[in-house]
């Protein structure tokens, strides 16, 4: 079986977790990590044992990848998200995917028109605080508001 060749942007606590996730499953081979800062950028290379970058454009254009994990600030995801999709490379995305609705269309648009795959981490939506609440949205008990009719809009 061919590995998940996987970089890693962002070495924060999120980027770390997933960097030594990825490590330590098979299915993956982690072989680059991001970080602006050129010293964590460093830290966390010498440490994964994978090369580092601290230009994410730099890593895409140098390194074959199957795989992106975004775990910058939100701020980014945008940019970021868009720039690995121009290289048709699937994304992993930390929550949220943008900071607009509009900006998340354009992601969305832009994954299908690259036919790879694009997915937010939500791992909180399986507890079941979460699970209730959506079950409750599910019956209406605020409302009849669809989220999805005003997304489809943007796109």
């Amino acid at each position: 079986m061919d590995k998940i060749r996987l970089a890693v942007i962002g070495a924060g606590e999120m980027g770390m977790l997933r960097s030594v996730i990825a490590k330590a499953l098979q299915e993956y081979e982690l072989v680059a990590i991001v970080e602006k800062s050129r010293t964590m950028a460093r830290i966390a290379g010498k440490r994964l044992d994978v090369n580092y970058y601290t230009d994410h454009q730099k890593a895409l254009k140098k390194e074959f990848l199957d795989a992106v994990a975004i775990c910058t600030p939100p701020k980014s995801h945008y940019q970021i998200a868009s720039d690995v999709l121009d290289y048709g490379i699937n994304v992993f995305c930390e929550k949220p995917l943008a900071t607009s609705l509009k900006d998340a269309a354009r992601i969305l648009r832009k994954a299908e028109d690259a036919k790879v795959v694009h997915q937010i981490d939500y791992d909180r939506r399986f507890y079941p605080t979460f699970k209730k609440m959506k079950e409750l949205l599910d019956a209406g008990f605020l409302g009849d508001y669809d989220r999805r009719s005003n997304f489809n809009r943007l796109k």
